[in-house]
């Protein structure tokens, strides 16, 4: 019968205690992945976020439904690298997102846009903050178009406006923004006497191209009626 030489028998048995380890470290890291996945997103107020480390960044934005379908700003964060101070510079400072501050920037937006092309479309503005900005046109007989429904150029004015509304709350102090590129899909349209409810929120908020999508809602049917997406330049002072 063959006898193991000592020094191959210790060999083995390190080696044999290496694939071990290895298997166990796998196994946790395995198991560190699956709680990863399974782990739910934090969902932040949006004060709450302003003071938040570096290492989070916005990833969702939207707002707990109120009685008018517009509650408190709320942000979804993850854990990306973006500097702490820049998020609060950019949406700390332009504008509130409490809610009484949001309406009355709205009321601000409505007065500013009601004697220019927005206004004689009939867009109204009822919340304003950086994330979220909702308005709305009451659909009257100059509006319609001869097919008998909503002229589709009030529509885009509505979601346009409120883009702007939401990347002029986003872009750094002294500078300005221009659209590049917009595009709707429209499903469905309105008659005089119904409403129409837009939701505008951003998608990307870079240093030089803003992102945002809005949804055009007959309120009166509760029908999607176009789904929109513009882009913004932002252009820094020189």
């Amino acid at each position: 019968m063959a006898v193991e030489e000592p020094q191959t028998a210790v060999d083995r048995a390190a080696s044999d205690l290496e694939q071990s380890e290895m298997v166990e470290s796998v196994v946790q890291w395995a198991q560190r992945a699956e709680v990863r996945r399974l782990r739910p997103a934090v969902v932040l107020p949006m004060d709450e976020v302003m003071d938040v480390q570096p290492g989070l960044t916005r990833q969702r934005y939207g707002g707990a439904p109120g009685a008018s379908g517009v509650g408190r700003s709320t942000v979804r964060t993850r854990s990306v690298a973006v500097d702490g101070q820049r998020l609060r510079r950019r949406y700390g400072a332009a504008m509130p997102v409490d809610e009484s501050d949001a309406q009355d920037q709205a009321r601000r937006s409505t007065e500013f846009f009601g004697p220019l092309v927005p206004g004689k479309l009939g867009c109204v503005f009822d919340h304003a903050a950086p994330d979220l900005v909702v308005g709305h046109i009451d659909v009257t007989a100059d509006l319609i178009a001869g097919t008998g429904f909503l002229f589709a150029p009030a529509v885009i004015a509505l979601a346009d406006t409120c883009a702007a509304i939401g990347c002029g709350a986003n872009v750094p102090e002294g500078a300005s923004f221009t659209t590049v590129e917009l595009k709707s899909n429209f499903l469905s349209s309105a008659r005089v006497g119904e409403r129409v409810v837009c939701r505008c929120t951003p998608v990307h908020l870079g240093r030089q191209i803003h992102v945002w999508d809005a949804v055009v809602e007959n309120q009166t049917t509760e029908r999607t009626m176009a789904l929109f997406r513009c882009t913004q330049m932002v252009l820094h002072p020189r």
